[in-house]
C-alpha cells in the first residue's frame, strides 16, 4: 500500500488542507471496509470498483465524487487495483467552490464536472500521479478565482477549531472576533454549513483515529485527556456512536491491517 500526502497551492490553503495519493494492492475479490466520520470534506478520483453498502444492497460509488462530514460509518466494498487521488477540503471550501455542504448527498462529479473527472481518472489509470495532481490543482484554482469570496468570521473561528483540535470554546472565539455567541452560531450555519459543536466533535474524533493509527498501543485514558474528552468513558461513547466500535477494537483493526501489510511485503 502506498500513501503520500502533499500540501495544496498557497492560494488554496484556506480552503483545502491537503492532497493525498493512495494505492492498494490489487483486490482479487471484493473487500469490505468502513468509511468513518472525518472532519473534512473529501474529493476523490479513483480507479478500481467501489460500492457503498445500503439496506437495499451494494450501490456503485462514482469514480469521481465529493462526500464527507458523516456522523456514522459507511460500509464500502472495493475490488481491483485502487489508485485514489484525494483532496481534503474544509467544509467552507466545499461550500464555496462546489456548492456542497454537510448533510447533502455525495456529489457525483461526473455529472457536473465530467471533463476533469475523466481526465484525472485516466491519468490515474496510467499511474501519472504528478499529472493528475496538477490537473486537480489547476481546476481548484480556477474555481477559487471564480467562486470563492474569502473567509468570514465564522470561517476564522472554524480554522481556530482545527488548529486547537476542537478544544477552544465557541464563546471564547466569539469574544475574540467581537460577535455574540448567537451571531457566531448563525454565521457558522451560513459560512461553514455545520454547527461549531458538531465540527469540534468531528475534529476530536478524527484526531483520535490518527493517533491510534500512528500508535495502536496508545493509552486510551491518556488519549481522552489529551483531546479534551471528559474522560475515557466519553471517548468510548463517541466511538460507539460515530464508529459503531470502541477505541480498543479500532486499535486491534489497525494492528491486524499492519500485520497483514507486513506479511504482503514479506511475500
Amino acid at each position: 500500500m502506498i500513501v503520500r500526502s502533499l500540501p495544496p497551492h498557497p492560494l488554496l490553503q484556506d480552503w483545502a488542507q491537503l492532497y493525498w495519493q493512495w494505492e492498494s494492492l490489487p483486490f482479487d475479490r471484493p473487500v469490505q471496509h468502513q468509511m468513518l466520520p472525518e472532519s473534512m470534506v473529501r474529493i476523490t478520483f479513483t480507479t478500481g470498483q467501489n460500492w457503498t453498502l445500503k439496506s437495499e444492497g451494494p450501490i456503485a460509488f462514482p469514480s469521481a465524487s465529493l462526500a464527507g462530514m458523516l456522523l456514522q460509518p459507511q460500509p464500502m466494498l472495493a475490488h481491483g487495483l485502487n489508485r485514489t487521488l484525494g483532496v481534503d477540503l474544509y467544509p467552507w471550501g466545499a461550500r464555496q467552490l462546489l456548492n456542497w455542504q454537510a448533510g447533502d448527498e455525495p456529489l457525483d462529479l461526473h455529472l457536473t464536472y465530467s471533463k476533469i473527472s475523466l481526465e484525472v481518472c485516466g491519468l490515474l489509470e496510467l499511474s501519472d500521479w504528478d499529472g493528475a495532481t496538477q490537473l486537480v490543482e489547476d481546476w481548484l484554482l480556477s474555481l477559487l478565482l471564480s467562486r470563492a469570496y474569502g473567509p468570514g468570521k465564522a470561517v476564522q473561528a472554524a480554522l481556530k477549531l482545527y488548529e486547537t483540535l476542537g478544544s477552544v470554546k465557541i464563546s471564547t472565539l466569539a469574544e475574540e472576533l467581537f460577535v455574540s455567541p448567537r451571531q457566531m452560531e448563525r454565521q457558522f450555519a451560513q459560512q461553514v454549513g455545520i454547527t461549531p459543536k458538531v465540527l469540534a466533535r468531528l475534529i476530536r474524533f478524527h484526531e483520535s483515529q490518527q493517533r491510534i493509527q500512528q500508535d495502536p498501543l496508545v493509552n486510551v485514558a491518556g488519549l481522552a485527556t489529551d483531546l479534551g474528552f471528559f474522560d475515557q468513558a466519553h471517548l468510548i461513547r463517541e466511538y460507539r456512536l460515530l464508529a459503531h466500535s470502541t477505541p480498543g477494537n479500532y486499535a486491534q483493526m489497525v494492528l491486524q491491517r499492519f500485520r497483514g501489510t507486513e506479511g504482503d511485503l514479506d511475500n
